[in-house]
């Protein structure tokens, strides 16, 4: 069986033991105490908790998932990895135990077709419920039913949180794999028990304290790894040698220059996890969620490096992952040239950062003292230049260092309590103090401004473009949007025209409440990572723009009055940032920039003018050039040229002289002339009398000194000045 026909068989089965199907939720989740979605029953969290009530009593999904806590194992075990597949069936207070055995049981060996013989079962060391379910509803023997301890069989989503008991099912590839003990069992590290299916028995909250509440319903939360029983079906050695990685292990190995599986590996899992990542509105950054992405890439550039990989290459490889999955996540289509260059900029940038990095690593390595690496130093090193911890690790850990991880921490923490001082944050008009109501109708102006400008960008540039944050205050707004690259000048005019254009067009803002089924049915755009109730705020313009918001807004799009966009700029690879203006802050904005363009216009015309006059001057001076050859005296066999110009400054005796010398070829121009109550003297020899001893520089401070002046230069060409213009002649 294919992966998809896996995926689909699971899906269809429990849809025929009457649950709903769902779609995946976001990696990006809704629940604030996990970074990123990393099992299938997080979406249903609140459920489970009892504040928010199930829309369906049985759900099956197929979920994205990432994790990264054993990213170091990635790689270089068959079964791990930072994205995967979550196949999943829940029970909301409906059946229990026994319900969720018999379902995966009949799945695994009817419909799939597995022998009973294979699969071995664990349960929680202390749940004789399940365990007599599996022996005495299946007739699995009590010898191949394994009681296992609370760290293998107690599931939680976080640290708090419903959690419960559960019962796994493992696939025993045989004695001769793995570690071969006689007393090899599922629960061992090794690699001949595969855990395929996890069924969580989920009866508690745990709190703070840690202490376990019983929950107001009984729930099941089951999850198998589409990788790992794709594994099984295709009899591959490893869930990397499926149709899920083959396609994308047989570009690198074809890019690369030597084979070392285990980096091929993580190249092939590392580009799942950044396309399905971008997909869902996370880009690069050095915090949180963006970090994650950010080192995924840059680990699997690293690899790509000791496969003799150099250029930038993911950005091309995950064209494979995008046509995998695109039929089932439509998602990856919709943003298959927004991925691709999300992750170009992020290998070109690394490139950069690398040729840095590394030679300032090296100097850390060599000036620090003993085996420890300052945290500090460290920092600096990902802060300014952006080299991740964990490579600075790994290089130190090659020279037998280590580095002072609290050290580092202590200034991270100090980096986002530094960003989070230096934030401003509104969100539907909270922490602004309306003052008169003229602010508030500023603050409302910009705030609808911002549902239009999204919706004008999304048809301008394409529906790849999703908000990525908002600022809107009396005075103007903010607005960041996944964009490749920047806006053209004509892009800008256009968006800007069609906001304008609804604007003027006097449409009614209509505000309501639905359910998050009814807008989600209208085609209401939801912000990633918000959380929305059962009933959900509205706000319509005219089917142009349909989106989930609480903030205020205006009555009607004609109180926005206009709408300017001031400046279009990245903040982070492949997320642009929209600053504008509404209303009265336009106008001025406007207002301010005609009377800067007038001044500007003024300053142009007056350089221009002085400029035409500077022209005329030297167009005037070679004018002269006819006159002035006219007094050429031959003295002692040598040509000398004494000539006093009218109205014509120092730029324009220099025109003058080289003119003159050009027709000459050998003499001496001696050149005066006056402006302003100022005396100007050039004297030029030609080279071959310098070669008999005149100098330019002798002969100027002559003619200078005659008019209370002074000067000189090379032998060839001088300059000088003077005080009394009335003495020209006598100096010449």
């Amino acid at each position: 069986m294919q992966s998809k026909d896996i995926r689909e068989a699971f899906l269809a089965f429990f849809e025929s033991k009457k649950h709903k199907r769902l779609p995946s939720s976001s990696l990006i989740p809704s629940d604030k105490s996990v970074l990123l979605t990393i099992a299938g029953m997080l979406q249903f969290k609140p459920i489970f908790l009892g504040t928010d009530k199930a829309a369906y009593n049985r759900v099956t999904t197929c979920q994205k998932c990432v994790r990264v806590n054993d990213i170091e194992e990635v790689g270089k075990t068959t079964r791990h990895h930072t994205f995967f597949e979550m196949l999943g069936n829940f029970s909301f207070g409906d059946y229990f135990k026994e319900d969720a055995i018999l379902f995966a049981w009949e799945f695994l060996t009817i419909k799939l077709k597995i022998k009973n013989e294979k699969l071995k079962i664990a349960v929680f060391k202390d749940d004789n419920e399940a365990f007599e379910i599996w022996n005495q509803k299946l007739g699995i023997s009590k010898s191949e039913i394994y009681r296992l301890d609370e760290e293998n069989n107690f599931w939680s989503a976080g640290p708090t949180g419903p959690c419960g008991p559960c019962s796994e099912i493992y696939y025993d590839f045989g004695m001769d794999k793995g570690c071969r003990k006689p007393d090899c069992a599922p629960g061992c590290d090794c690699e001949r028990f595969l855990e395929i299916w996890n069924l969580v028995f989920i009866e508690f909250n745990r709190d703070e304290a840690g202490n376990l509440n019983p929950l107001p319903k009984k729930n099941i939360d089951t999850g198998m790894g589409l990788e790992r029983i794709t594994r099984v079906m295709q009899n591959a050695e490893s869930n990397f040698d499926t149709d899920l990685f083959l396609p994308l292990i047989e570009a690198v190995l074809k890019l690369s220059r030597k084979n070392n599986s285990a980096s091929v590996r993580v190249i092939a899992d590392h580009c799942r996890a950044a396309a399905y990542l971008i997909a869902d509105g996370v880009t690069p950054s050095n915090e949180e969620r963006g970090y994650v992405l950010r080192r995924l890439i840059r680990r699997a550039v690293m690899h790509g490096k000791k496969l003799g990989i150099e250029a930038p290459f993911l950005w091309n490889i995950v064209s494979l992952v995008i046509a995998q999955g695109e039929s089932f996540y439509p998602e990856l289509r919709i943003q298959k040239d927004f991925i691709k260059s999300v992750i170009l900029a992020e290998e070109k940038g690394f490139q950069t950062t690398l040729a840095t990095g590394i030679e300032l690593i090296e100097e850390l390595f060599n000036k620090s003292e003993g085996k420890v690496i300052s945290g500090v130093e460290v920092f600096k090193l990902h802060d300014t230049y952006g080299f991740p911890y964990e490579l600075t690790q790994e290089l130190a850990q090659k020279k037998g260092l280590k580095i002072d991880k609290k050290g580092f921490e202590v200034e991270m923490q100090k980096q986002r309590e530094r960003a989070r001082a230096n934030v401003r944050i509104a969100k539907g008009g909270e922490g602004i103090v309306a003052k008169n109501e003229t602010e508030r109708a500023a603050m409302a102006a910009h705030h609808t401004a911002t549902h239009l400008l999204h919706a004008a960008l999304r048809q301008i540039l394409g529906k790849h473009v999703f908000q990525s944050g908002s600022l809107v205050d009396p005075k103007h707004l903010r607005f960041d949007f996944s964009n490749p690259k920047a806006m053209t000048k004509k892009e800008i005019e256009q968006v800007e025209d069609l906001v304008n254009q609804k604007v003027r067009d006097n449409i009614e803002v209509d505000i309501s409440e639905k359910s998050f089924d009814e807008a989600k049915k209208m085609g209401a755009m939801a912000l990633f990572g918000e959380k929305y109730g059962e009933r959900v705020r509205i706000i319509e313009i005219n089917n142009f723009s349909i989106e989930l918001c609480g903030g205020c807004h205006v009555r009607n799009t004609q109180e926005i009055k206009s709408f300017k966009i001031i400046k279009e700029r990245a903040i982070a690879a492949g997320v642009r940032r929209i600053e504008a203006v509404t209303g009265k802050a336009a106008e001025e904005y406007i207002k301010h920039n005609l009377l800067e363009i007038e001044e500007s216009k003024k300053k142009e015309e007056a350089k221009e003018k002085q400029k035409a006059e500077k022209k005329e001057k030297e167009r005037g001076a070679q004018g002269l050039l006819e006159e002035a050859t006219k007094v050429i005296q031959e003295i002692k066999g040598i040509n000398v040229l004494a000539y006093q110009a009218l109205n014509v400054d120092m730029k324009g005796l220099r025109v003058l002289g080289d003119a003159i010398k050009d027709k000459l070829q050998s003499g001496i121009i001696l050149l005066a002339s006056s402006e302003e109550q100022k005396c100007f003297f050039l004297v030029l020899v030609t080279d071959d009398l310098v070669k008999k001893g005149f100098k330019a520089g002798d002969l100027v401070k002559i003619m200078a000194k005659v008019c209370g002046g002074g000067g000189g230069g090379r032998p060839n060409k001088a300059e000088a000045g003077g005080r009394d213009p009335s003495k020209i002649e006598e100096a010449l």
